[in-house]
Formats: structure tokens, C-alpha cells, sequence
């Protein structure tokens, strides 16, 4: 018999396995990426709830340079705006209930500094855009933004989207092998 887990979001036990996913389709709860047949990920056999592994490991509570004066509490929404990417979703998010904002869960994993392949000096991680309301203009992909968290490097200038700075690489088997530190915008599979 296969163990069960508990995860402090939801009521029903959870198993944990690597069985082909109900559907093609069918998603983590937590980041909205879809399930891949062959890793493992929890699932609840009363309901259609499910969470890759690193999802189910999210912190309860962080604490964020985003916000340094209020811890962030981690929550399940039907649907929120974030404030870091700028885009809907649902699943887990990260809140601040005295600020009354809300992230994604993976755009509050991006870190703090990378390197990128287009750009020879480190990008530094700005929670918003240094022209102020009007936002940036991407240097990879030549597209605006609003004002949204971006990488930046201030000797340069140079300014780039959080999905731009990260370049998943297609494996030979046709597969998406995704950076470790790959958190976009729009989630994609931890």
C-alpha cells in the first residue's frame, strides 16, 4: 500500500507517485505547469488535486526582499493577479495581507543575481523598472514591459524580461530540459 502524505492546503491525503498523469493536460495545482509521465508528483485519489515535488516542499511562510517589513504567507487562489510578473493565474501564491498583494510561487524563487550568455557582466534582480511607471524595453526579445520585475545591469543599461533571462534547451529526445533556476512568468515544469 502506498504511503500517504498531508499537505497543510488541502484536507485529502496525497500519494505520492509517477504514474502516466489522467490526462496530457492535467496540471500541478500549485504552479499550473502540467505533470510529466515518469517524475514524481502527489496526488489526491478523492479529488482532482495534484503538486509536483518541489511544489509540495514550498515554505509555509517566507520572508522576501520584496517585502522586508511583512512575512508572506503562502495561499491557494482560484485566481490573483501577481504582482511580479504582472499576469493571472491560479494556484499557490505568496501573500502579503498587509500589503494586499499576491505572487506566483515561482516567480518569488527567481534569484537574486545570473549570468546570461547575451550579456557579459552578472544581471542584478530589480523589483521594478528604474524608468519608473512607463516601464522597460527588453533588450533580448525588443518588446516593452510594464513595470515589472525585470534583470537588469545598471553599467550597461541593460534591461531584460525574467521569461527572457532564462533559455530552456530542447533535449535530444525531443523533451523541455528546464534550467534549475528557470522561473518564468508563466510556469513551466519544475
Amino acid at each position: 500500500m502506498a504511503a500517504n502524505f498531508q499537505h497543510f492546503l488541502h484536507d485529502h491525503p496525497l500519494e505520492l507517485t509517477a504514474i502516466r498523469p489522467p490526462t496530457a493536460e492535467t496540471c500541478c495545482s500549485a504552479c499550473q505547469a502540467p505533470l510529466v509521465s515518469g517524475r514524481h508528483y502527489y496526488s489526491c485519489k478523492t479529488c482532482a488535486f495534484y503538486l509536483h515535488r518541489p511544489c509540495f516542499n514550498l515554505t509555509q511562510l517566507i520572508h522576501h526582499p520584496v517585502d522586508p517589513d511583512h512575512n508572506l504567507n503562502l495561499v491557494l487562489l482560484q485566481s490573483s493577479d501577481c504582482k511580479a510578473c504582472r499576469q493571472q493565474g491560479s494556484g499557490l501564491f505568496y501573500n502579503c495581507s498587509v500589503c494586499q498583494v499576491n505572487y506566483h510561487c515561482l516567480c518569488m524563487l527567481v534569484p537574486l543575481t545570473k549570468q546570461h550568455a547575451s550579456h557579459p557582466h552578472e544581471l542584478m534582480f530589480k523589483f521594478s523598472s528604474p524608468y519608473g511607471k512607463d516601464g522597460f524595453g527588453c533588450d533580448l526579445c525588443d518588446k516593452p514591459a510594464p513595470d515589472q520585475w525585470l534583470y537588469r545591469c545598471d553599467d550597461c543599461q541593460f534591461d531584460v524580461h525574467l521569461s527572457c533571462s532564462f533559455t530552456p534547451r530542447v533535449q535530444s529526445n525531443g523533451a523541455l530540459a528546464i534550467p534549475a533556476d528557470y522561473a518564468p512568468s508563466a510556469p513551466v515544469v519544475p
